[in-house]
């Protein structure tokens, strides 16, 4: 899914320090594989101090580098952004497991055609919920 990614020239690229913390961070994040908690993020990051990881996050999510995913839960999920590669998310409300999907052209460009009208970067996010098959066959056999 993701190409090899040089994260100091994207930190660079985005205008920000080169930081052990930041690569840490990032490098944390792609192991992931899959959008990450700020709580997993702060256990697996045990040698960076709280405040420490929430400021780059805020950072990071600020400058695109990151981009907040919500999967329906009460604390906030993050995953790499890559330019080459823009996706959305099918969440099962049930289980909570996670498949990216490629919208249409035709979505893309309209966000584009009004980023453009608009003279500024225009991000966002689209994600699906429904019930995953194994959580439809879980729910029908319950009830």
């Amino acid at each position: 899914m993701f190409k090899e990614i040089n994260f100091s020239e994207l930190l660079r690229s985005r205008g920000l320090k080169v930081t052990k913390d930041r690569l840490f961070l990032l490098s944390v994040i792609k192991k992931s594989k899959k959008p990450i908690s700020i709580p997993t993020l702060i256990k697996s990051a045990k040698k960076i101090d709280r405040a420490t990881i929430y400021r780059n996050v805020k950072v990071l999510l600020q400058r695109g580098v990151l981009q907040e995913v919500s999967l329906g839960h009460a604390h906030a999920h993050v995953e790499l952004v890559e330019n080459t590669y823009h996706h959305h998310h099918v969440i099962c409300e049930g289980c909570g497991s996670l498949k990216d999907i490629e919208v249409s052209n035709s979505l893309e460009s309209l966000i584009k055609k009004e980023a453009k009208k608009h003279k500024a970067e225009i991000r966002h996010t689209l994600d699906f919920y429904t019930n995953c098959v194994k959580c439809k066959i879980k729910n029908e056999i319950l009830n």
